[in-house]
C-alpha cells in the first residue's frame, strides 16, 4: 500500500460521514441486507485503517506504522521477489 492509498483510507470526513449513516441505520434500520452488509463492511474498513483509534498521537504512530510496514513489504518484493522472477523469465 502506497503513501497515497494510505492517506485516502484513513479520511475522516470520510469514515464520519459513513460511521453517521451506520449509526443512522442501527436507529431507522431501513437499507436492505444487501446495503447493510456494504455499510458495515466499509466502516469496519476504516475502522481497520486506523480512524478507530482517537486522534493524536496514538493514531499518527499508527500511521507511521502502516507506512513503514509498506515500505518494508515494497522492499521484500523488490529485493527477493523480482530477481526470482527475472531469473524464471530469463
Amino acid at each position: 500500500m502506497d503513501e497515497f492509498n494510505i492517506e485516502a483510507s484513513m479520511r475522516e470526513d470520510i469514515f464520519q460521514r459513513v460511521d453517521a449513516a451506520w449509526k443512522a441505520e442501527k436507529e431507522k434500520n431501513e437499507l436492505d441486507e444487501e446495503s447493510k452488509r456494504l455499510l458495515e463492511k466499509e466502516r469496519k474498513s476504516y475502522i481497520r485503517n486506523g480512524l478507530g483509534i482517537e486522534k493524536g498521537p496514538k493514531r499518527d504512530r499508527f500511521k507511521e506504522i502502516k507506512k513503514r510496514l509498506s515500505q518494508v513489504c515494497v522492499g521484500v518484493v523488490v529485493d527477493t521477489l523480482l530477481p526470482l522472477l527475472l531469473k524464471s523469465w530469463g
